[in-house]
């Protein structure tokens, strides 16, 4: 193999195996993953990359969810229909007349390039974005009953034993099952037939495992939040008999085995070095966090080696380009998916540490990929995340700010109705408190606080005031500009179950929950 620059990269003990296993065969071929008590029992809290990434709290995003849901027209002979795309309020729909009232859209929503009609397209992206987060720091019953909704379509969609799919026979009843090697996939976008780019033709209706790996991640986290046992069954028929199908595939780098899967089903008819580096890092997430809430530790073993290859891409190529050194068309050195590279790779990275698999090597490089794309990435959510995270709580008017840079001279501002005694906190133990008596007006002009922060530390800011509007953090940043961030609040008709107390234990349940 070379890497994206045609340079060797030196593997060994590879082994190919490119055909459709079963599942027993190709799950038997991995070793359980080994478990460091030590790392299991280590907060994740204690890592700086998760502190930076993970220890964040939109509390505006419940009522953002809501509002923006409950506006969606509702419509009756959607699914199939071809709407006005130049109409912006065609763009999203909900089915009434179709069970658990999926959304639909077009593919893509705003265009319809490859499809312009009607279909529940990729119905986890709505629950991962939206429903799941906005339900965990809000318990709130109406973002619940929609979330459950759409989980419950999920399962709708999902193929059975035999090729059954309950969605497909009630509104396409004259298609005809689905193979049986589809269990566990669900028909998420495939109202079209499609030759990809590696040549492989996509059928009407069918699962591919990289997408349909964000979504047993979905169902693994609506098993978190809720503890309904069959949503992670789901995931984990998915991940079991699914990833089989896309061949085995291993080696040696470094003195450590990587994995990696197909783009494509496998099988001579099919391209089979069509390695790509985010279905690697998507199916990695995905696999990691069965494996974790199953107790299924080839499945841990199997998240790390994908892990390991995807350490490898950005070792070998210096960026997460499009295609692996596997794959004959890593020299075109696409750049296109670096985030669906980075986000489920730190996303499975709880989930593997929580199961006592050791990373450190792996932390390394990811931080340093971090760094990456946090200097060079423009677009989201790298911006939204460049500056850190700050968030106000409306119930004891709190502030938590997660720096992502280095920062100087940091200045804390914020609207009060009294002169108040502000509380700094480095972290979140009351222990390391100071007090400081302010004015109500010099706060709401700025407090320099003689503070500076790096990547990964964590400020609480309080006051006992609470008020809805957002305090701001500024600083100077490591070549002297004034950067400033101003928090996100809740709305005063919808509120969060978020408080000072809970902050952290909320930022966890929203990564990797105990």
């Amino acid at each position: 193999m070379v890497d994206a620059h045609g340079r060797p990269v030196p593997v060994t003990d590879v082994v190919d195996v490119p055909e459709r296993l079963p599942p027993m065969a190709f799950w038997s071929r991995i070793p359980e993953a080994s478990s460091d008590p030590s790392v299991a029992g280590t907060s994740l809290w204690s890592y700086p990359l998760l502190r930076r990434h993970f220890f964040a709290v939109d509390v505006s995003l419940p009522a953002r969810v809501h509002a923006f849901h409950s506006g969606l027209p509702v419509v009756s002979g959607g699914l199939g229909a071809r709407p006005d795309l130049s109409d912006p309020a065609q763009l999203v729909v909900v089915a009434r007349d179709v069970p658990h009232r999926p959304i639909l859209t077009v593919h893509p929503k705003a265009t319809g390039t490859y499809s312009p009609f009607y279909y529940p397209r990729r119905t986890g992206d709505w629950l991962e974005s939206d429903f799941l987060p906005a339900y965990a720091m809000s318990s709130d019953p109406r973002i619940g009953a929609r979330m459950s909704e759409l989980v419950s379509f999920m399962l709708f969609s999902q193929y059975g034993e035999g090729g059954s799919n309950d969605f497909v026979a009630t509104c396409f009843p004259s298609a005809p099952a689905g193979p049986a090697e589809w269990v566990g996939g669900w028909d998420y976008v495939f109202d079209w037939e499609w030759l990809d780019g590696y040549g492989y033709q996509w059928r009407l209706h069918e699962p591919d495992h990289h997408v349909n790996a964000m979504m047993a991640a979905t169902m693994v986290r609506a098993y978190e939040l809720t503890g309904v046992s069959r949503y992670l069954e789901s995931a984990r028929a998915f991940v079991y008999h699914q990833l089989p199908r896309y061949g085995f595939h291993s080696g040696v780098w470094r003195g450590r085995t990587y994995y990696w899967t197909e783009y494509n089903p496998s099988g001579e008819e099919n391209p089979v070095r069509d390695a790509t580096d985010n279905v690697q890092a998507l199916v990695a997430q995905a696999v990691a966090m069965v494996g974790l809430r199953t107790g299924d530790r080839r499945m841990l073993s199997y998240a790390r080696g994908l892990l390991w290859h995807c350490v490898r891409e950005w070792v070998t190529d210096g960026r997460w380009y499009y295609d692996s050194a596997e794959n004959p068309m890593n020299q075109r050195k696409s750049v296109s998916h670096d985030m669906a590279t980075l986000l489920p790779l730190l996303a499975c990275v709880p989930y593997l540490l929580r199961g006592g698999v050791r990373l450190d090597v792996e932390l390394d490089v990811l931080a340093e990929a971090y760094e990456f794309y946090l200097a060079h990435f423009d677009g989201e959510p790298m911006n939204r995340l460049r500056l850190g995270h700050l968030s106000k709580l409306a119930a004891d008017g709190a502030s938590f700010f997660t720096a992502n840079q280095s920062g100087t001279d940091l200045v804390f501002a914020d609207r009060v109705t009294r002169d108040v005694e502000l509380r700094v906190c480095s972290g979140v133990d009351p222990s390391l408190e100071r007090v400081v008596a302010v004015s109500a007006d010099d706060l709401a002009r700025g407090v320099a606080l003689g503070l500076s922060a790096e990547p990964g530390d964590v400020l609480r800011f309080s006051h006992g005031d609470a008020r809805l509007t957002p305090s701001v953090v500024s600083y100077h940043d490591a070549a002297g500009v004034r950067r400033s961030l101003t928090a996100a609040v809740p709305t005063a008709d919808f509120p969060t179950d978020v408080t000072a107390a809970t902050y952290a234990d909320t930022a966890m349940r929203l990564c990797c929950p105990d």
